[in-house]
């Protein structure tokens, strides 16, 4: 038996129509070119983007899009990064919250870079910009308008990349025929209708660096020839060891030219003859080894040494005559820019090295030293028992904290409905870790106890430095390097006077005493 169920409806007469209202996007319009656009005329030009934006944006206008009037255009900028200009007024009209919308004519516009472009979407989202590419439609809320995206990006990048592997190809292949492929120009010749012609003037400095640097062998008399005769680099500056360098190596004043891992023959003219340029080579390539062979890490004074001059590091460098060594100590100043800019020159290694050692065994006769020594490891001492102290008390501050967890782990075991299991392997894991924080906590207090008791005296002091000759003589020759490195804090050597100035560090000696007391 079935029943009807009766209703008594009111029948509503319908009212004035809803209104809703559009909220207003700002749109950003944003358009880059590679090349600078100097006429304008062609489509993929700059005013040419921003005209079939504007349309684009203008069809939006029932969904409240309004092109901000600010113009973001990049001309003569690459996509390949984010240092753009007007790029990077966007980015910060964006985080300043007055954009809405960035509308670009294609996606490779805003970005050629897949990561850098996966990063600005991310950011574009973090502050609720909506990316359009005017030309390219697709939907970023939407799993497959992502996917969408993420193929046009790499097909972006990999326009990109070919573009440029297809550059460098065609780059090989001029330099393989001689040709000028385009860089600086270099020191001694000009530039005309792409091609290199010999600047007469500045040809004769080059042949003066390649003559002088083959017969002595030396960069820095090479940079004193040069800089007495006022020779700068293009851009006026006073030349440098770097500058020298590359100079004598550029195949390009002996006629020759780099081309991948290959030297061709170029179809300039030649400043210098080839036999002298391999013979620079030659003398460039063993200077080369010897550095390699040299070993700054048992120069007793590398990093300490410095020009009483004109303030610069002293490098440990050497040379070899008739097959035997001569290290050196030389001003940084002196080495890039020659002894016009600085007479500190350089000094030999062994005097002012034994002068130092000499002052390091007689430490235990100055009084002024031992007193130093001996007020440094008073402080070193207090510091010691302040950092014991702190290192207790927060081991006793874990130890509380352990109890304490342990203590609920075990109330967890009689408690109904608990995960026994879990709660056995966190006891475990909190036992072990108490176990340590006792076995730190012992050790702890026989240290803090040891230092109670300690005191610093100065007759233990003066006699472990009276005996540090002894120690000395044991080291082997990095070993003395480490300990000079701790013991002295600068050398100061004075080319005018040929006097040494050495400065200690008092806290460095209170160690050592201290160890071998």
């Amino acid at each position: 038996m079935s029943t009807t169920r009766t209703t008594n409806e009111r029948v509503r007469s319908p009212g004035p129509p809803r209104v809703t209202e559009t909220r207003t996007l700002r749109v950003a319009i944003y358009c880059r070119k590679s090349v600078a656009d100097r006429n304008g005329t062609d489509f993929g030009s700059i005013d040419a983007q921003r005209e079939a934006i504007q349309a684009f944006v203008l069809s939006q206008r029932g969904e409240g899009w309004v092109a901000l009037p600010a113009r973001y255009d990049d001309d003569g900028c690459s996509g390949s990064n984010t240092d753009r200009p007007a790029f990077q007024r966007i980015l910060g009209d964006v985080k300043e919250g007055h954009v809405d919308v960035i509308a670009v004519y294609k996606i490779d516009r805003l970005s050629r870079s897949l990561t850098d472009f996966a990063r600005l979407i991310d950011f574009f989202e973090e502050h609720n910009v909506t990316f359009v590419a005017v030309t390219q439609q697709f939907n970023t809320a939407t799993s497959m308008g992502r996917l969408t995206l993420n193929i046009l990006m790499s097909f972006a990048e990999f326009e990109r990349q070919v573009i440029s592997e297809r550059t460098a190809d065609k780059m090989l292949a001029t330099r393989k025929r001689g040709k000028w492929t385009g860089g600086p120009v270099p020191l001694g010749y000009d530039l005309r209708d792409k091609r290199l012609v010999v600047n007469r003037a500045e040809a004769t400095n080059v042949r003066l660096a390649f003559e002088t640097f083959v017969e002595t062998g030396s960069l820095v008399r090479t940079l004193e020839a040069l800089t007495a005769r006022g020779c700068k680099t293009r851009r006026g500056k006073p030349l440098s060891r770097a500058v020298l360098v590359t100079l004598l190596r550029s195949p390009l004043y002996c006629g020759g030219m780099r081309a991948g891992d290959e030297i061709v023959k170029a179809e300039h003219e030649a400043i210098v003859d080839p036999d002298i340029w391999q013979r620079a080579q030659e003398i460039l390539d063993g200077n080369k080894r010897a550095q390699r062979e040299k070993r700054p890490s048992e120069a007793l004074l590398a990093g300490l040494i410095s020009c009483g001059k004109c303030g610069a590091a002293m490098s440990p460098t050497h040379t070899r005559r008739r097959g035997r060594l001569y290290n050196y100590y030389q001003c940084g100043t002196t080495d890039k820019r020659g002894a016009a800019a600085c007479p500190g020159g350089r000094v030999p290694a062994g005097p002012i090295e034994q002068i130092v050692v000499d002052r390091i065994r007689a430490i235990g006769q100055d009084p002024e030293l031992v007193e130093a020594t001996v007020e440094a490891a008073r402080v070193q001492l207090d510091q010691e028992r302040a950092e014991a102290d702190r290192r207790l008390a927060d081991l006793l501050t874990r130890q509380e904290e352990l109890v304490s967890r342990r203590r609920v782990a075990l109330d967890g075991l009689t408690a109904n409905g608990s995960d026994q299991r879990a709660t056995h392997e966190a006891l475990g894991a909190l036992t072990a870790e108490m176990e340590r924080v006792e076995a730190e906590l012992r050790d702890a207090q026989d240290h803090t106890h040891a230092l109670t008791g300690a005191e610093v005296r100065e007759d233990e002091i003066r006699s472990a430095l009276a005996s540090f000759s002894e120690l000395w003589d044991e080291l082997f020759p990095r070993e003395r390097a480490r300990l000079v490195s701790r013991l002295v804090e600068e050398v100061t050597y004075d080319p005018a006077t040929d006097e040494v100035e050495i400065r200690f560090r008092p806290e460095g000696f209170a160690l050592v005493a201290g160890r071998q007391a």
